[in-house]
């Protein structure tokens, strides 16, 4: 069986492979240009000035494993209860997140 870490390097070097770009996992709290939310929520949050156009991207294609902070209120607004998409009765959780 593979590890974490396997599983995440496997799946990052098979797009660098194919041209993508390999982008490090954010820290858990955002830019201080971003006042928008108080940590990571989306492993796409750290790509927002690329989309809003504020920011050149670094490259076309990109690849990467971002740590993302999940509570049971955003679980709740999305796809139910934690409890429900996990089996486990949490109120917060580090995820992390291939894109």
């Amino acid at each position: 069986m593979r590890t974490t870490a396997e599983l995440r390097e496997g799946f990052q070097r098979f797009y660098e492979e194919r041209g993508h770009l390999r982008i490090p996992s954010h820290p858990l709290i955002p830019p201080d240009d971003d006042p928008s939310t108080l940590f990571i929520v989306a492993g796409m949050q750290p790509f927002k000035p690329y989309f809003l156009g504020v920011r050149e991207p670094p490259a076309k294609r990109a690849v990467s494993a971002q740590k993302v902070l999940s509570n049971s209120s955003q679980a709740r607004l999305t796809r139910g209860t934690s409890r429900g998409r996990t089996g486990i009765d949490a109120d917060v959780g580090i995820w992390l997140l291939f894109g």
